[in-house]
């Protein structure tokens, strides 16, 4: 099974595993490496390798960060450029997270299961005014009748 590791900024990323672990249920080779304030740079990448060799085996892992350009993603970077084996997805959203916990056992590669991420993480991005002024508007009715 493809490995899992969320990255990112304070408590965001032990945020987004519990919602995602909500939906999508427990998960195994699912590692949270959350950058604390005050935290060196040293303390976060020992953490994150630690993270990355917990779950990444022979079918690699999908490191998963909130911010490009961020500490959390450079050093996620600095892991996954001396490995083929693992990639490195920014701008993880909760939707992107879901698709990628629910499809990894079906995918053939971390590089496979990080496009199908990130189209999933996209496609759920919406401007809700937008899309419900195109519907009929009584589809969308929040008042009970």
């Amino acid at each position: 099974m493809i490995g899992i590791v969320v990255t990112g900024h304070g408590n965001f990323p032990s945020g987004l595993a519990q919602a995602t672990e909500m939906i999508a249920g427990s998960q195994k080779a699912f590692e949270v490496v959350g950058l604390q304030e005050r935290e060196s740079l040293e303390s976060l990448e020992s953490r994150l390798n630690e993270a990355v060799k917990g779950v990444c085996g022979s079918d690699g892992c999908v490191i998963f960060a909130d911010l490009m350009g961020g500490s959390p993603s450079k050093e996620a970077l600095d892991i996954a450029a001396n490995n083929d084996n693992i990639e490195v997805v920014v701008g993880v959203n909760l939707p992107i997270l879901i698709e990628a916990t629910l499809a990894r056992q079906f995918m053939n590669s971390p590089q496979e299961l990080a496009k199908l991420a990130i189209q999933s993480g996209q496609a759920a991005i919406a401007y809700m005014k937008e899309i419900i002024n195109r519907q009929s508007p009584a589809a969308f009715s929040l008042a009970d009748d």
